[in-house]
């Protein structure tokens, strides 16, 4: 599933069991629990010339505390470059072609941090810490980054998930959200930032309904958005035009662990959360702990997961360790989650008992809210 690994930019800390952290979308990051797959270097022949290129420059200076020497990592605009680490400071001298999120890593063993690069002089200040050596050899390093001064496109993004952050749980949100990116988008419609920003929108969060959607997207400079943002937009909208909130959720079977045809017909008359996840997923994993250790007066709604995971044996093994008790069935060849452009994990729909979609990605606290009813 191509998307899966895409730039996520909101915090969507608000579904169940997602805990803040860089493995859940933390303004800007995608949904990875390690370093992204190894990437092609550009075709020598394809790439500017020295004296031809013309892309603007930027040089970012770095200093990280709790670490002296080593190799920094960074992965951007389809390239990776390593940084000698000396005295904690660092330094990359290079050219892009746009705004573009970077990531960057000291050792394959560590978590990944992002920002975006933007043409100019960039600092960057952060922080390691070391696994300890007695940890396991699945012991990660912390890479954070504290500051980045000189990006005005990093500058957007955190205006962006403060201006979120401060103002989702209000209840004319939806109304401040597109008017707030109507304004910004208005201005610096050719920044690919607000690309990806309106595609997360039309495919993860599903804040804004379909008219506000089609209002931004026609401001976007296509142009300058990236090939999977404008992939990403495209798929959402689609979706979003025939799976909103109020819409019939599609009908399907797929088998369950014990080889029967299941679906959500199946919970007619019983308000229903359709989840999807992966074995991989390391929040679906700790969003089935917060499920399963829900007392039944609490729990007023019928649950069926779906996994996308492409080895049944790990699906199995998944749902044996995480004692799930509810129905799960295996959506292999992702048929379903590209039906409802699901780009990303967790991902989760609540039903009425008629099988209408009721909320999209939402927390805890609003399944309990919509399901007293």
């Amino acid at each position: 599933m191509k998307h899966l690994t895409l730039v996520v930019i909101l915090l969507t800390t608000a579904s169940i069991g997602c805990e803040q952290s860089n493995e859940t979308n933390i303004a800007g990051e995608p949904r990875l629990n390690e370093p992204p797959a190894e990437e092609t270097e550009p075709n020598a022949l394809n790439a500017p010339s020295a004296m031809n290129d013309t892309r603007p420059q930027f040089h970012l200076q770095g200093e990280f505390a709790g670490i002296n020497s080593g190799t920094l990592f960074i992965r951007y605009d389809g390239v990776k470059k390593e940084c000698e680490i000396v005295d904690g400071k660092f330094n990359l001298l290079d050219k892009i072609s746009h705004p573009t999120l970077a990531s960057i890593w000291i050792k394959p063993k560590s978590n990944v941090s992002f920002f975006y690069l933007d043409k100019g002089e960039i600092s960057l200040t952060g922080s390691v810490e070391e696994a300890s050596t007695t940890a396991s050899d699945d012991a990660n390093s912390r890479v954070t980054i504290t500051q980045v001064s000189g990006s005005h496109t990093e500058d957007l993004r955190q205006d962006y998930q403060r201006f979120y952050q401060q103002s989702k749980k209000l209840a004319d949100f939806q109304t401040m959200l597109f008017r707030y990116l109507d304004s910004r988008i208005s201005k610096e419609r050719k920044n690919p930032f607000w690309g990806t920003v309106v595609a997360e929108l039309a495919v993860v969060e599903r804040v804004l309904n379909q008219e506000q959607l089609l209002t931004l997207s026609r401001q976007l400079d296509s142009e300058a958005m990236t090939g999977d943002a404008l992939a990403m937009l495209e798929s959402g909208l689609s979706a979003n035009s025939r799976f909103s909130i109020g819409d019939e959720f599609p009908e399907f079977e797929l088998l369950d662990i014990n080889g029967a045809l299941v679906g959500p017909k199946k919970y007619r008359g019983k308000f229903l959360l359709v989840d999807f996840w992966a074995s991989w997923c390391s929040p679906c994993r700790a969003k089935h702990r917060v499920l399963a250790g829900l007392k039944p007066e609490e729990r007023l709604f019928e649950i069926l997961s779906i996994s996308i995971d492409d080895e049944p044996l790990a699906w199995r093994k998944a749902i044996q360790e995480d004692n799930l008790f509810w129905a799960n069935i295996l959506d292999h060849d992702k048929q379903i989650s590209k039906q409802l452009a699901i780009v990303g994990l967790p991902a989760s729909f609540l039903l009425d008992k008629s099988g209408k979609i009721l909320a999209v990605n939402m927390s805890l606290e609003k399944i309990k809210e919509l399901t007293k009813q």
